[in-house]
């Protein structure tokens, strides 16, 4: 992809992202979002087919590297040294993403696209509590292995819902960090 293309993309995230915070996903049509970003119409159908793949852009462009296995260095933050097998690490990076993009994430969590949003972003979480109950660094008691994978996923897709609405300055990444895993009872011997 060349630097016009990814530009164009950008645009028309960013215009999508703005959108989301004035009106509900749903109300939002293929034309405002060509007008507001001044796009082409062609221009648009070159890089996506419906709305739902910009908004599927929108996510990955807050979450993608987050579950990347090629970590690199970030201006607020810096989890490039950090191992991509440690679950605490990355579930912590991923809530400094939800704080730094709560603008976007509000509007998304409070309409139509929560939907469409949370289908992109549980398989990644599922993978990364897969990786953490596999290594044991937690354990959801007394209940099969799938019916742990599914509570922790839900629990941690929550936790991010609620990290974006939340007001309360004295929860910051680190503290949603440890609440999500003291959730769980530590694995015992």
């Amino acid at each position: 992809m060349n630097k016009k293309e990814e530009k164009t993309i950008a645009l028309l995230v960013s215009t999508l992202a703005k959108l989301i915070q004035k009106e509900d996903y749903a109300d939002i049509t293929i034309s405002e979002l060509i007008e507001e970003s001044g796009v082409s119409r062609s221009t648009f159908y070159s890089h996506f087919k419906k709305k739902d793949d910009v908004l599927n852009e929108v996510c990955d462009d807050i979450f993608h590297h987050v579950f990347s296995v090629h970590l690199q260095e970030e201006e607020r933050h810096d989890f490039s040294h950090e191992s991509v097998l440690d679950c605490r690490h990355i579930v912590l990076h991923l809530f400094y993403h939800v704080q730094e993009q709560r603008e976007v994430l509000c509007p998304i969590f409070d309409s139509s696209a929560y939907s469409i949003f949370r289908k992109r972003l549980e398989p990644n979480v599922t993978s990364l509590m897969k990786i953490a109950l596999g290594m044991k660094e937690f354990q959801v008691s007394n209940v099969p292995d799938d019916l742990a994978l599914s509570i922790a996923t839900s629990a941690l897709v929550n936790f991010i819902r609620y990290f974006s609405f939340s007001k309360d300055a004295s929860l910051t990444p680190e503290r949603m960090t440890d609440y999500f895993f003291g959730l769980f009872a530590p694995k015992r011997n």
